[in-house]
């Protein structure tokens, strides 16, 4: 429990310090910022940190930690002062906090939630945790950047581990040892990530009261829904009792050629609480944050551009292609689009967007060696190259499977959007000038659905040719693009529904969030189908936050290897 506290506060205290930096920031949304105060905070602190280490004008210390964030609080309370105006803190009102309190609810909620299932799963064996284990100590235990390789002394990692640094980030200012905050890594950004979500479809919607069931909607279909795959399972073992289907957690993420060449075509088609079952750390699941948050500040800079925001993006734009760079062409093009349309000095934003994610990414590029096939000495910029039309496409049933709840909520809305509007009104560029409060918003809506349309588009003609070969040669493009076409298809298909929610009467708003409901159930049944056979793969004497407590209830041998682990931790 103690862990759990300090991780907690460690995170609060971060956001409240610099509050007021994020109500200056998104002062053009509804909230203020309030729901993603605590994403940007931590991520604009860890960044500076990291760049100033990175410069070597800082050491990787809890103490350079505590310098940085109150240098950030002293700047944040110098650019929010603003003498002879209100104070914005004084007499909030009872919406105000209604709005604060169920905010923290939901990143409490959210915590304690995946805490525990990570509490009862928290063996670090097997898949990718070693690796991701290693990343955060090699990070933690480095006292300049870029950190330490931990396994090639006297070499740096050469990996996009940025995702890690900001677990080390929290290991190191909390002084939690590693080998818990690992355990408490998922939760961090199931939690954090739930608030963005939560955000973004709250400040599209103006409608107070249907603006917080959309966005638990929203919130419940990205991080706690799954595909198809597990109630279609369920449908046909009632169908044809004694079939031999027995819905598990795992099939969900292998949909796409389970049948094709008996099992032999192989991509994942992995969601987020499948990768928190799973329980790896790794770079596309610790990109939540930093995707959820993006869409959050961009929601900010269609409302009202400023110079500030445009910086905000780069860094968060940044911090995302340091963790995961697959994402960084979809969220460059979304935040592209979203500045051309709005017009105002839109060139000279890009410009300045693009030349300080250069600056902000750069101390990672000039140390990062791309990694390619063997005789292959191709620079990066080859990468467009590698784009390969694909061989067998995606089956109409194993697409549907996966995104059918996107395409009906999608369709649905579209089919609204024709109804309702005018002609001149369905024209594109003509929206951003309609007088409707509801116009940016929705406009906002339906790009982050074209972009995450798109992604999944891209996949069925498409594939980067990396380092796999036939059969698995789609496996990585699904994989990463999928994920992260997930997110933004997620929430941009319920804030589109809700935006349009005014313009319905009374029956086609049961109809309509009567399928809605229909449609989210079905992707939650995963969540109640599976989840206990997950659990019951790990006896409950193993359940703990140390996710090496396992090695001490096994074998003679496990408990050798951990006692050479302790002796490493403290003498190396």
């Amino acid at each position: 429990m103690f862990y759990l506290f300090s991780t907690y506060l460690v995170i609060q205290i971060i956001g409240l310090g610099l509050l007021p930096l994020t109500i200056k920031l998104f002062g053009s949304l509804t909230d203020k910022g309030y729901a993603f105060n605590k994403s940007v905070s931590l991520l604009l602190t860890a960044f500076c940190v990291w760049f100033l280490v990175s410069l070597h004008l800082f050491s990787f210390t809890r103490a350079s930690i505590i310098i940085v964030w109150l240098l950030l609080v002293i700047i944040a309370l110098v650019l929010s002062f603003r003498p002879k105006r209100k104070n914005p803190f004084s007499r909030p009102s009872r919406q105000s906090i209604a709005y604060i309190i169920l905010v923290e609810v939901v990143f409490l909620s959210v915590f304690a939630f995946t805490s525990y299932l990570k509490y009862r799963t928290s063996p670090i064996i097997g898949t990718e945790k070693p690796m991701d284990l290693a990343l955060i100590n090699g990070i933690f235990h480095s006292s300049n950047f870029p950190p330490n390789d931990a396994w090639y002394a006297g070499e740096t990692i050469n990996y996009y581990y940025y995702g890690h640094y900001l677990i080390a980030f929290l290991a190191k200012l909390s002084s939690i040892p590693t080998r818990v905050i690992y355990t408490l890594a998922l939760p961090i950004i199931f939690s954090l990530s739930a608030l963005n979500i939560f955000g973004l479809v709250s400040n599209s919607l103006k409608k107070k009261s249907s603006a917080v069931v959309f966005s638990l909607l929203a919130v419940a279909l990205v991080l706690f829904g799954a595909n198809l795959d597990t109630p279609l399972q369920v449908i046909k073992n009632i169908i044809t009792p004694g079939s031999g289907l027995v819905p598990n957690w795992w099939d969900p993420s292998r949909v796409i050629g389970r049948g094709f060449l008996h099992n032999s075509y192989i991509t994942i088609t992995e969601f987020p609480y499948f990768s928190l079952l799973l329980g790896d750390v790794h770079a596309h699941v610790l990109a939540l944050v930093s995707g959820s948050l993006l869409l959050g500040v961009g929601l900010a800079l269609f409302i009202r551009p400023t110079f500030p925001l445009v910086l905000t993006t780069a860094m968060v734009l940044a911090s995302l292609s340091m963790t995961n760079p697959w994402e960084l062409p979809g969220y460059l093009f979304l935040i592209g689009l979203v500045l051309l349309i709005t017009k105002k000095r839109r060139f000279s934003y890009i410009l300045i967007g693009l030349g300080s994610l250069f600056i902000f990414s750069f101390p990672f590029l000039n140390n990062f060696e791309m990694i390619h096939a063997v005789n292959d000495p191709r620079p990066f910029v080859s990468l467009i190259n590698d784009i390969t039309l694909i061989g067998r496409p995606t089956l109409l049933s194993e697409f549907l499977t996966i995104w059918g709840t996107h395409l009906v909520l999608f369709v649905i809305s579209i089919i609204v959007y024709i109804k309702k509007m005018s002609p001149r009104r369905f024209l594109f560029f003509s929206l951003p000038h309609l007088k409707s409060p509801l116009t940016k918003e929705v406009v906002f809506a339906l790009i982050i659905s074209f972009v995450g349309w798109l992604l999944v588009v891209f996949c069925e003609y498409f594939f980067i040719n990396d380092l796999f070969r036939a059969p698995l040669e789609r496996m990585n493009t699904i994989f990463k693009l999928y994920f992260q076409a997930w997110l933004i298809l997620g929430v941009g298909g319920v804030a589109f529904i809700g935006n349009l929610w005014t313009y319905l009467n009374r029956r086609l708003r049961i109809l309509i969030f009567g399928v809605m409901v229909i449609l989210i159930s079905g992707n939650l049944i995963y969540l109640i189908y599976v989840t206990p056979s997950r659990l019951s793969e790990f006896p409950k004497k193993m359940s703990a936050l140390d996710g090496t407590k396992y090695m001490t209830s096994g074998t003679r041998g496990v408990q050798g290897d951990l006692a050479a682990i302790n002796w490493l931790g403290q003498n190396a």
